[in-house]
C-alpha cells in the first residue's frame, strides 16, 4: 500500500498533539481527515487535511462521540484511527468494535486505565520501584486537613491540561481546594485523591512507542519555556538512559501497544528522575519528530502491522518553539501588551529561546495556512492580554477528560 492510498482519520483537531501530528505527517502523502466540533479547530487551517467532520464533543458527550466515530470509519474505510489526546481512554474500552472497522494501535481498556489515572499509575510506580515523589492516596475531608507536609500537590484521579491540579504552599492552602472539592460533590464518590511532595528538578517528557511489549523507539525532552498550566511551549531532545530503561520497564511490564509517554523532574545532581504522571498517548511530537523519531508516521506503521523505520533512540540537543503557545502562557500569567509584543519581536528575530530553534506549529513554507491561527492569537491577546484562559480552554474543552466523562466511560457496555 503506498502513501498516497493510505486513509488516516485524526479524531480531534483541536490540541497543539494533533496539530504537531499533522505537521509530522505534512508532506508524506498520506490522505488526512479530521473531524472536532469545532468547525475553526486548529488543524482546519492546513493544506494537508482533505476533508473536515463535524462530530459530537468528545467530553460532554463520549456516547455520541463514539456513535459518530464508528459510522465514520464504518462509511469511509480508514486504514488507520491515529488515538491523538483523551479520547484514546474511550477508544481502549471500544477497541473491539473500532478494530472491526479500522487499524488501531491501542492498549487494552484495563491495562490502559492503569495509566490514565494519576492515582493508578503512581501504585505502579511503587510496585516496580520506579523512582516518584513521596505520595500518599487519601479519600476523606479528614485526610486532607491532617496534611503536614508542604508545598504539595493534590491530584484527581483524571484530569486533561493542568485542570484537577493544586499546588499547596501552606495548611491555609488546604482549604480552598477542600471546599471546591465539597462544592463538587467529590467525596461523595469515595474515589482516591493523590497527593504527591513537591520535589525539585527540570520539567522533562519521555515519549515512546511499544509494539506489543516491546519499546520501538524514544525520545526524551526538556522544558525551555512555559506555555498554559505548565506545559512546554519550547523543548530541547536531551539524553537520559535512566529514563528510556525506567519507560521501557513499565512498557514490558503492561505488555503496552501504542504510544506512552511520561512526565518527569530530573534532578541534575543526584542524575535521577521523579515520575510525576504518565500519559498514553503521542503527546506532542515534532521536537522527536526534528530528532530522528517520526512518533505518528511509526504509530501508522504499527497500526498497520509493519516494522517502522524509526527504531531506537533519538538524537538530543534539537530545539523547537511554540511561539501561540509561549504568547497564551505568557498572558495566562498575567503578561501584559508589551511583554506580549517584546516576546513576538525575540520569535521574528530568532533571539533568546527563539536562537537556533525549530518552530513546531506553524511552517510558513511548507504549509503557509498554518500561520492563522498564531496570527489570529497574537491580535486577539494584544487586544485584551486576559482571554488567555478563555481562549485555551475553548480548545482544551474539544477534547478533555472530566471526571464525568470518566464514569460514563467506565459504565459502557461495549459487546
Amino acid at each position: 500500500m503506498i502513501k498516497r492510498n493510505t486513509r488516516i482519520l485524526f479524531p480531534e483537531g483541536s490540541s497543539l498533539s494533533a496539530r504537531q501530528a499533522l505537521n509530522a505527517l505534512g508532506g508524506l502523502g498520506y490522505r488526512i481527515d479530521i473531524c472536532d466540533p469545532d468547525p475553526i479547530c486548529i488543524c482546519r487551517f492546513s493544506k494537508y487535511v482533505h476533508k473536515y467532520y463535524q462530530c459530537p464533543q468528545f467530553g460532554k458527550n463520549p456516547i455520541g462521540y463514539l456513535n459518530f466515530i464508528i459510522d465514520l470509519i464504518k462509511k469511509e474505510n480508514y486504514d488507520v484511527l491515529i488515538p491523538i489526546h483523551e479520547q484514546a481512554f474511550l477508544f481502549s474500552k471500544a477497541y473491539n468494535q473500532i478494530s472491526k472497522y479500522t487499524n488501531i494501535a491501542i492498549s487494552g481498556y484495563q491495562v490502559f486505565s492503569i495509566l490514565q489515572s494519576k492515582v493508578e499509575f503512581m501504585k505502579l510506580l511503587e510496585r516496580l520501584n520506579i523512582p516518584h515523589p513521596k505520595s500518599q492516596f487519601i479519600r476523606t475531608k479528614e485526610e486532607i486537613e491532617s496534611i503536614k507536609e508542604f508545598p504539595c500537590y493534590m491530584k484527581l484521579a483524571y484530569g486533561t491540561a493542568g485542570h484537577g491540579t493544586w499546588r499547596i504552599s501552606n495548611k491555609e492552602g488546604l482549604f480552598p481546594v477542600l471546599q471546591e472539592l465539597d462544592s463538587g460533590g467529590y467525596f461523595d464518590s469515595n474515589s482516591e485523591l493523590l497527593v504527591q511532595n513537591a520535589v525539585s528538578g527540570n520539567l522533562c517528557v519521555t515519549q515512546s512507542l511499544f509494539d506489543k511489549g516491546k519499546m520501538i523507539s524514544a525520545h526524551c525532552y526538556r522544558l525551555r519555556s512555559e506555555g498554559v498550566g505548565g506545559s512546554a511551549s519550547a523543548r530541547v531532545g536531551v539524553n537520559h538512559p535512566m529514563v528510556i530503561e525506567h519507560l521501557r520497564q513499565v512498557g514490558e511490564y503492561l505488555d503496552w501497544q501504542g504510544c506512552l509517554m511520561l512526565d518527569y523532574l530530573f534532578d541534575n545532581e543526584l542524575q535521577q528522575p521523579f515520575y510525576i504522571e504518565a500519559n498514553p498517548r503521542p503527546g506532542e511530537t515534532m521536537n522527536a519528530t526534528l530528532s530522528g523519531f517520526n512518533i505518528i508516521e511509526s504509530l501508522i506503521e504499527v497500526s498497520l502491522g509493519r516494522v517502522p523505520k524509526n527504531t531506537g533512540i533519538s538524537r538530543c540537543g534539537v530545539k523547537t518553539h511554540s511561539l501561540m503557545a509561549t504568547l497564551l502562557g505568557i498572558a495566562s500569567r498575567g503578561g501584559n501588551r508589551r511583554m506580549l509584543i517584546s516576546e513576538i519581536g525575540n520569535a521574528i528575530l530568532h533571539r533568546r529561546v527563539y536562537a537556533n530553534s525549530f518552530e513546531d506549529l506553524t511552517n510558513i513554507k511548507g504549509d503557509f495556512l498554518s500561520i492563522i491561527p498564531v496570527v489570529v492569537i497574537a491580535i486577539k491577546l494584544l487586544i485584551e492580554p486576559k482571554s488567555a484562559g478563555s481562549l485555551s480552554q475553548k480548545a482544551i474543552v474539544n477534547y478533555s477528560l472530566t471526571p464525568d466523562t470518566v464514569k460514563i466511560i467506565e459504565g459502557l457496555v461495549i459487546e
